[in-house]
C-alpha cells in the first residue's frame, strides 16, 4: 500500500508541478488529515493558539478587496491569517495582503497574521515586519521530525514536495562549512568572473541567442547561472535553456558546468522532444557528453577538452540543431578545480547561520535572532539579513522594538568590482537605507572564527547605543 501511494504522489510530480498544484495538495492533505493540518497551523503561527479542528482553511478564498491568497486561515476567535506559496516566483503581495488583513481584523495591524513559503529564501526586506518567512526545504525536514511521517499519504507527500520544489541532501553542504574555517577574499572575486564568462559566450555566439541576467543562485538549489534564449529553434518557436554551475551532489559537491533544457512547454521542451526517440536512457554513459535526466530534461557537460565556456556553449548549440543528432561520440570528464571558488557562495551564508546567531543574548531586554533570509547576487553580495528583537519587558517600557542588520561580503558595486572583498555588518537606517557599522574583515583576521566575535561585539555595542538614544 505504502509504495503505492508514493509511487502514486511521485507520479503526480510529473504533471502536477507548478505552484498552484502544490497549493491545491498541500490543501487537499489539510483538509483529510488532522495533523497535518495541525503542524500546518504550527509551522506557520506557532504560538497562536489555532487548533485543527477549530479553524476552517479555505483554497484561494477572495477578500472582495483584490487578494486572492492561497490559503486563508480564520480562528475560533474570528481572526484571519494568509499564507501564500511560492516556488519561485517573486511577487509576494506584501502590501495588498498587508493591507487585506488589516481590514478583517478591526482595522489591527497584524502583518504576524501573514506567512510566506517558498522554494527560495524570501528576502526579508521584501516583507518588513513578517516573521513566518519559511522555505520549502524547511517544512519538509519539519514533517520528517514528526512521528506521523510513517502515514503513507504524508511519505508521499514529502517525496511529492521534494520532487517539485526541487530540494537537495544538505550533508554535503554541512561538511563543507565544517571544513570552512577562513574568509577567501579572492573566491568571491572568482564568482562575479564566472558570471561574467557566461555571458560572454552568449553574447558572442554565432546563434540567434538573448540571455536576461535573472538566474537561480541559491545555496539549497546549489546552481548559478544565466537563462538565454535560442531563437527560431524549430517553426519560428523560440527556446530556453540555462547554463551554468551546477553542485551535483552526488559528484561530491564539485561543480559541474552544464547546459540544461528543461522539458517543460515554453522552455526546453522543443529540444527534449528532438532527441527523445534517438537517445535512450535515464543515466549517462561513458560514450556520450549528454543524457536524459529524471523527468526527461536534457544535459550538456563541459569537458575538460572544451578550451573555456564559449567554446562548450557554442558546440551545444551546434549538437541541438544538428540533423544527426546521435552522431557525437565523446567521453564524460569532470570539470578541473579551477571552479571550487563558486562553492564560496554556498558555505559563506550557511556559516553565518550557523556560527553568527547561536545564541546571542544582549542582556535581558534584548536578543538577536536570525530572519532566515539570504541575500544573493552573483554579482556583488552574499549574505544574511537578522533582526534586533527588544523584547517585550516592563523595564524594557513596555514596548516591542526592532533593528534590522546584513551580514555580508561585498565583492562589486555597480557595475564594477571591488578590487579587495569586504565583509560589513550593516543596520538599517530611519532612512529605508542600509548603512555600513564596520568592516569586519579590515579589524579582524581571515578566521571565521574572529570574524564571528567582532560580529558579536559590534553588536552588542550597536544595540546598547540605540538602548541609550531610544
Amino acid at each position: 500500500m505504502s509504495t503505492n501511494v508514493e509511487g502514486f504522489l511521485s507520479g503526480l510530480s510529473e504533471r502536477m508541478w507548478k505552484e498552484n498544484d502544490l497549493s491545491d495538495v498541500t490543501y487537499a492533505l489539510c483538509v483529510g488529515n488532522v495533523e497535518f493540518r495541525q503542524f500546518f497551523l504550527n509551522f506557520f503561527f506557532r504560538g497562536e493558539g489555532l487548533l485543527a479542528t477549530e479553524v476552517d482553511i479555505s483554497r484561494e478564498w477572495y477578500d472582495g478587496e483584490g487578494n486572492r491568497p492561497d490559503f486563508c486561515i480564520r480562528g475560533k476567535d474570528g481572526k484571519h491569517f494568509f499564507v501564500e506559496v511560492k516556488l519561485w516566483d517573486g511577487n509576494l503581495h506584501f502590501e495588498s495582503y498587508r493591507e487585506g488583513l488589516r481590514r478583517l481584523n478591526g482595522n489591527v495591524e497584524c502583518v504576524e497574521n501573514l506567512g510566506y513559503i517558498a522554494a527560495y529564501e524570501i528576502n526579508a526586506e521584501a516583507a518588513p515586519g513578517c516573521n513566518s518567512i519559511h522555505t520549502w526545504y524547511d517544512f519538509y525536514k519539519g514533517l520528517e521530525q514528526l512521528s506521523f511521517l510513517n502515514d503513507s499519504v504524508i511519505k508521499g507527500y514529502c517525496g511529492y514536495i521534494h520532487a517539485v520544489a526541487e530540494l537537495h541532501d544538505e550533508r554535503q553542504a554541512e561538511s563543507d562549512i565544517g571544513n570552512y574555517q577562513s574568509f577567501v577574499a579572492n573566491d568571491f572575486v572568482e564568482v562575479r568572473k564566472f558570471m561574467g564568462s557566461l555571458g560572454d559566450a552568449i553574447e558572442k555566439t554565432n546563434d540567434v541567442v538573448e540571455y536576461t541576467r535573472s538566474s537561480r543562485c541559491f545555496r539549497r538549489g546549489c546552481r548559478m547561472g544565466r537563462f538565454f534564449e535560442v531563437k527560431n529553434f524549430k517553426d519560428g518557436q523560440s527556446v530556453w535553456g540555462w547554463i551554468g554551475a551546477y553542485y551535483n551532489y552526488g559528484n561530491n559537491g564539485d561543480p559541474e558546468i552544464c547546459v540544461w533544457f528543461e522539458d517543460r512547454p515554453g522552455w526546453g521542451e522543443l529540444v527534449c522532444d528532438e532527441f527523445r526517440d534517438k537517445y535512450s536512457g535515464d543515466k549517462p554513459k561513458a560514450d556520450t557528453w549528454y543524457y536524459k535526466g529524471e523527468g526527461g530534461h536534457l544535459y550538456f557537460y563541459m569537458l575538460d577538452s572544451d578550451k573555456d565556456i564559449s567554446t562548450f556553449f557554442n558546440r551545444v548549440l551546434e549538437k541541438i540543431r544538428s540533423d544527426n543528432i546521435s552522431s557525437c561520440k565523446l567521453e564524460i570528464a569532470k570539470v578541473k578545480e579551477t571552479y571550487e571558488p563558486l562553492l564560496s557562495m554556498r558555505r559563506f551564508p550557511l556559516w553565518i547561520e550557523r556560527n553568527f546567531f547561536n545564541k546571542l543574548q544582549i542582556d535581558d531586554c534584548v536578543v538577536v535572532v536570525d530572519a532566515g533570509g539570504d541575500s544573493e547576487d552573483p554579482y556583488n553580495h552574499c549574505g544574511r539579513y537578522f533582526t534586533i528583537e527588544k523584547q517585550v519587558k516592563q523595564n524594557c517600557g513596555g514596548k516591542k522594538q526592532q533593528l534590522k542588520g546584513w551580514i555580508g561580503v561585498l565583492f562589486g558595486e555597480n557595475e564594477n568590482a571591488i578590487e579587495k572583498p569586504r565583509i560589513e555588518l550593516q543596520f538599517l537606517q530611519e532612512n529605508g537605507k542600509y548603512k555600513c557599522e564596520k568592516c569586519l574583515s579590515e579589524c579582524a583576521s581571515d578566521k571565521m572564527s574572529s570574524i564571528a566575535s567582532e560580529f558579536q561585539k559590534t553588536v552588542k555595542a550597536y544595540c546598547k547605543s540605540s538602548v541609550e538614544q531610544k
